[in-house]
């Protein structure tokens, strides 16, 4: 299973710009007809504050395991997708005001 989130990892960063915010790995397999995923789901459904704890939660549990479940860049990718799309959340609530 490393090496396969590695790839991934690997192919995330070759498409990103490790300098802007971009959009979380959308993986096809947890993405619906709409093109959402369950992050975007969380982000219409819940209450700003719940979404921001889910997040923060999720950054924090990547950050825990970090080096003892996958790689450290696996890991760190992972943590920046989260905070990723927090900063997008975020940014958005900004817009809407």
């Amino acid at each position: 299973m490393e090496n396969v989130w590695h790839d991934i990892a690997e192919a995330h960063l070759a498409e990103t710009n490790t300098e802007e915010f971009t959009s979380a790995m959308k993986k096809e397999y947890y993405v619906g007809d709409e093109g959402t995923d369950l992050i975007d789901d969380w982000a219409l459904r819940l209450s700003p504050e719940k979404f921001r704890a889910v997040m923060l939660a999720m950054i924090e549990k990547y950050g825990r395991r970090y080096d003892m479940k996958d790689a450290p860049l696996t890991e760190a990718i992972k943590i920046r997708d989260y905070a990723n799309r927090l900063v997008e959340f975020e940014q958005n609530l900004e817009d809407d005001k």
